[in-house]
């Protein structure tokens, strides 16, 4: 059982980052069958294995270096939580969660799949959800910390950990502009 980060004070950035640096991993295949997330706001990391998103690097897990950090992403509103979050990233559709369809967008060439409509929004086509589901849980690692108000960090974070996924706040990353074009190129295919 992994041990959640309780604070009961806000977390500056810096402490937030060295917290969630310092959570324990968990392998995406194994959150919510061995591993269920809390229902309470906090920040959480995806880990890629390295080399498994070409044209991307980020920073070294401290503990396990054959992970590098990909996405930062927050569990803030009233009606979210960690447990919330981390299931619309690994249970919906790239349409529900830009972790996914920011992975579709800079995976679909290599991959071969295509974008379409759904429900009025550019995504993945339906039929390579499960495709992305499956390198999602062959790739990836979760860490998470449980925070208050991880919207009075999360900036701070993204600036100062660099995950190469995440386009707010993180235009100083070698990698934004190629994620930025593979966004908007896959959204492009879409209307097509």
């Amino acid at each position: 059982m992994v041990d959640d980060f309780h604070f009961t004070d806000e977390l500056s950035a810096t402490r937030a980052a060295s917290a969630l640096l310092a959570a324990p991993l968990v392998p995406s295949s194994g959150v919510f069958t061995k591993v269920l997330p809390p229902r309470a706001h906090g920040i959480y990391a995806w880990w890629m294995n390295q080399g498994a998103v070409p044209g991307l690097s980020g920073l070294t897990h401290p503990v396990d270096p054959s992970l590098e950090l990909l996405y930062i992403g927050i569990a803030s509103r009233t009606s979210s939580s960690l447990y919330a979050r981390l299931s619309t990233h690994l249970t919906k559709t790239s349409r529900r969660s830009t972790l996914r369809l920011s992975l579709a967008s800079v995976l679909a060439a290599r991959q071969g799949w295509t974008a379409s409509f759904v429900s009025g929004r550019p995504a993945l086509n339906p039929g390579f959800e499960n495709d992305l589901t499956q390198f999602i849980h062959n790739s990836l690692s979760l860490s998470w910390i449980q925070h208050s108000a991880p919207r009075d960090v999360e900036e701070q974070m993204i600036q100062r950990l660099q995950p190469p996924l995440n386009l707010d706040g993180n235009s100083a990353h070698p990698a934004y502009t190629y994620v930025k074009t593979a966004r908007a190129a896959f959204r492009a295919t879409a209307y097509s």
